[in-house]
């Protein structure tokens, strides 16, 4: 049996997406506005949830072997806590008497150093607040009057989550105090004896991301466009949401693009391989400024090191945000017959391309989970009925621009359900020489027989788009209808 597929194509589709802001910010646009894709839809004030970094030998004021810690600690790693909960309790004295550490925010137990007795707590950015005071003397034992003998730091400095502020000889050894937050050092102050910490706030502007109208808005947490357009699916991604004008830089879905025809023209820009894209074109394009870049296929190991690795620094741009997605699979993929004739006559018009990276996109804009598969979209008009569901509605109007052969073209069906590949389904290899190659069937091969791997399996004829006449195991195939 084959494999069916819900690989969307469409020419023509109602296009709906539900930007969140987060944390909640004020909304700028209402139902009904029109909006492009540099439209400011929102804005809102951001504070970075900073991990806290709780030093539990600082707080007990005493040395916690690996063993004793297992014994103190009440939360584990993952485990979510409020600000003031008890995380650690240490009965120590005669008679036994509890001393206790609490949670310095809301947030999530994210790692515990056994060794070195540390508790790192991620905070929750909506409950972050501004301002953080150390209470370096009671920490110390000191009075407030000295605070300033025994600090490392000043006002003005900026410090990080984990960095000695203070610290005082004693006893044979020397007690610190570690900031639990990244800051700015506000004041030093000798009367309380604390040291107070603000933490710096963004003002962050969402974009529309897409052209559109705007159908619904929740008051400072979504904001929700629709259009009509092109739609395409990917089989694998990376990065966030992207848009840009579309430059095509292949002249057949067979080409394939290395780092010689990549130049400045990509500034800006969402370019369109074809089969392959080289490591040396991946990074010259996103140092030059691109968006985003879309091919039939990558290699793997690229795609991470992309991920991972900045640009080279031998040509001028900006570092950005990128994007990548695979529209076939990877190696060397030719792009699909129906894709590179939608994308191919819309070349110039602004796209808008998700690598699959939807939660947070850009730190706060973020997509709701209804579309998980990376893709691409060209928002061609508003939409004509708002009255209807459109959220993944098929819309083939009469001016629908014609392609090589509609007959063939693929239509939505459900991801990993068998399939017996009949003639004139449309098909494409997803193993063995022909991979990522489409085609259509035109007749069965005969009786089930035994392959190369031993299995017995049903065999086809498949005619490929290049005019070649194979044989291929329906296990091999994904079909579309």
């Amino acid at each position: 049996m084959a494999v069916q597929s819900n690989l969307k194509i469409f020419e023509r589709a109602r296009l709906k997406k539900t930007r969140g802001i987060f944390p909640p910010g004020e909304i700028l646009v209402k139902p009904g506005d029109s909006v492009s894709p540099e439209t400011v839809i929102a804005r809102t004030d951001y504070m970075r949830g900073s991990p806290y970094i709780v030093d539990l030998r600082a707080e007990f004021k005493d040395i916690l072997e690996p063993d004793l810690l297992d014994q103190v600690l009440v939360k584990k790693a993952g485990d979510r806590v409020k600000r003031h909960e008890v995380i650690a309790r240490y009965w120590r004295g005669s008679p036994p008497e509890p001393a206790e550490v609490t949670s310095p925010c809301d947030g999530t137990i994210e790692y515990i150093s056994r060794m070195q007795a540390k508790v790192v707590i991620r905070e929750d950015p909506g409950t972050a607040k501004p301002v953080t005071i150390i209470p370096v003397s009671a920490k110390l034992g000191i009075n407030p009057r000295w605070l300033r003998m025994y600090t490392v730091v000043k006002e003005g400095d900026f410090v990080r989550e984990g960095q000695v502020v203070a610290g005082v000889p004693g006893g044979g050894k020397t007690d610190f105090v570690y900031a639990p937050v990244s800051g700015i050092v506000d004041r030093i102050c000798p009367r309380s004896g604390g040291i107070i910490l603000v933490r710096p706030v963004m003002t962050t502007r969402i974009l529309a991301q897409m052209a559109g109208r705007v159908t619904a808005v929740r008051s400072g947490r979504s904001v929700t466009i629709e259009a009509e357009g092109a739609y395409i699916e990917g089989v694998f991604g990376t990065g966030g949401e992207q848009f840009g004008p579309l430059e095509i830089l292949a002249s057949n879905p067979q080409d394939s693009l290395d780092e010689a025809g990549i130049d400045e023209s990509v500034r800006g820009r969402v370019v369109l391989a074809g089969a392959f894209v080289s490591y040396g074109a991946i990074q010259k394009a996103r140092a030059f400024g691109a968006r985003a870049i879309i091919a039939g296929g990558f290699n793997h190991k690229d795609m991470e090191r992309a991920v991972i690795e900045p640009p080279e620094n031998d040509y001028a741009g900006p570092e950005d945000d990128f994007t990548l997605v695979a529209l076939e699979g990877f190696g060397k993929t030719p792009v699909n017959e129906r894709t590179w004739h939608i994308l191919n006559r819309r070349k110039g018009k602004v796209a808008t391309v998700f690598g699959g990276s939807w939660a947070f996109d850009q730190g706060l804009s973020f997509e709701l989970p209804q579309d998980p598969r990376p893709h691409l979209m060209i928002s061609e008009g508003l939409p004509q009925d708002l009255s209807q569901d459109v959220s993944q509605q098929v819309i083939d109007p009469a001016d629908a621009m014609p392609v090589a052969d509609p007959s063939r073209e693929p239509r939505n069906l459900g991801l990993f359900r068998s399939a017996k590949a009949l003639p004139g389904n449309r098909v494409r290899c997803i193993r063995g020489p022909h991979a990522g190659l489409w085609g259509m069937v035109e007749r069965e091969a005969g009786p089930s027989e035994k392959a190369e791997c031993e299995a017995v399996l049903d065999f086809v004829w498949v005619r490929l788009d290049d005019g070649r006449l194979v044989r291929v195991a329906e296990a091999n195939l994904e079909v579309f209808m």
